[in-house]
């Protein structure tokens, strides 16, 4: 089964000020995250294939990005995105996930991000 990928643009989102919840599967390889000092990046341009809104408490939103190819344990990031949501096809940038981040083993082939959304400047 193919996986149609998307080219949407990340949202701007300037009156959301929420704590968000992002499970991503990544279509590349694990060569596009780099692992060091406790300091996790996502290399180059990874692609979103698909996220379901799953709306968990009034001030959080889990999404969930299935994709496939990531051999990566599941990582637990505190990011800070001025302004950005995450749409299906949405690109992340290696600037978006600028953070410090910690080892939480739960399942397999899958990044959990925690960012807060701020309004914009």
């Amino acid at each position: 089964a193919s996986i149609t990928n998307h080219t949407f643009a990340i949202c701007h989102t300037p009156i959301l000020k929420v704590s968000t919840q992002v499970e991503v599967r990544l279509k590349e390889n694990s060569s596009n995250l780099i692992v060091s000092g406790g300091i996790f990046q996502f290399i180059g341009r990874p692609r979103i294939d698909q996220i379901i809104p799953h709306r968990t408490h009034t001030s959080v939103n889990t999404i969930t990005v299935v994709g496939v190819g990531l051999s990566s344990p599941l990582l637990t990031m505190k990011c800070q995105v001025g302004g950005y949501a995450a749409h299906e096809g949405s690109i992340i940038t290696s600037t978006m996930l600028g953070c410090t981040a910690g080892p939480l083993l739960v399942g397999e082939n899958t990044i959990r991000l925690y960012w807060r959304e701020f309004p914009a400047q």
